[in-house]
């Protein structure tokens, strides 16, 4: 999903956006976004992920903020499925309990934890994540509903650039004709080093904070 609408192109250009045209060049600009930001922003529900496991109390999520963690599996080997369920080499995590997550994306395992289990592996009485060899496979959900105003703004005026100046054209001469391109921002949908570096402020280097919680 796009972070800003066909229509809002057309308003914020003010000029007449061919549908195909203007879905493809939002679409691009969505994606320039997210690869500078190292995220993908927008809310998505029920992401599943597998993660190497160590020896650590702390493991790391790859996508944040994190809104919620539905489920946490260890797993020997076998990589979670829609359709499975914790098998005799897994063992299923309980919120609150086995770990906690923040809405920075860390997951940590309670100091003190201890498991009797009769399965293949144990936690130990310092629960840590399994090792290199063990899978941690998570069911969480993340990002932001909706993206903030400044997200949608690049959005737009990443589009906007190729619209009203699609060859990238920086000064033209009429008279002995000759044109200047900018080389700082080639043809195409791309974004400024400004944008760029207000998305890594923000995402790359944003700690989220305000929500620690195992439900």
């Amino acid at each position: 999903m796009a972070f800003a609408t066909i229509d809002e192109l057309a308003s914020y250009t003010g000029v007449s956006i061919d549908p195909a045209q203007g879905a493809l060049l939002l679409d691009l600009a969505t994606s320039s976004i997210q690869e500078a930001a190292g995220q993908q922003i927008l809310l998505v529900t029920d992401d599943q992920v597998t993660l190497k496991g160590n020896w650590s109390r702390r493991i790391n999520l790859p996508q944040r903020p994190v809104v919620d963690v539905s489920q946490v599996v260890l797993s020997s080997g076998t990589a979670l499925t829609d359709s499975d369920v914790a098998g005799p080499d897994s063992l299923t995590l309980q919120a609150g309990e086995d770990y906690l997550w923040q809405r920075s994306g860390t997951m940590w395992r309670p100091r003190g934890f201890t498991v009797t289990t009769e399965h293949t592996f144990d936690t130990g009485v310092w629960a840590n994540w399994g090792g290199p060899d063990m899978e941690v496979n998570v069911i969480y959900s993340h990002g932001l509903d909706p993206a903030p105003d400044w997200v949608k703004g690049i959005c737009l005026e990443a589009a906007k650039r190729v619209v009203v100046n699609p060859s990238g054209v920086q000064r033209e001469a009429i008279d002995g004709y000759s044109v200047v391109f900018d080389r700082n921002l080639p043809a195409g949908v791309t974004l400024t080093q400004s944008e760029i570096d207000q998305l890594t402020r923000q995402f790359k280097k944003k700690t989220w904070t305000g929500q620690v919680s195992g439900m």
